[in-house]
């Protein structure tokens, strides 16, 4: 294989994967905050739950010692 040959398939090559990444993640977002009480103090080791509402589905992280959380790979159409 020629010098320009590996190139054009290297660069093929890395805009399908750049192409499959984003098909991966276009319906899914991400979802990240930090509970606190009225004061504004950060509240450590609460459940926060995210429930998509076509499916029932429900992911429940729990806060960490700053009160923060994330929940991640969310699908974006229907959650509460």
């Amino acid at each position: 294989m020629t010098s320009i040959s590996r190139r054009v398939t290297i660069a093929a090559s890395l805009l399908v994967l750049a192409a499959w990444a984003t098909a991966q993640t276009a319906d899914t977002g991400a979802l990240t905050g930090t509970v606190t009480d009225p004061a504004g103090a950060s509240i450590p080791n609460v459940s926060v739950t995210a429930i998509n509402e076509g499916s029932g589905q429900e992911r429940t992280p729990v806060t960490g010692s700053d009160g923060s959380f994330t929940l991640t790979l969310l699908n974006s159409r229907g959650c509460r």
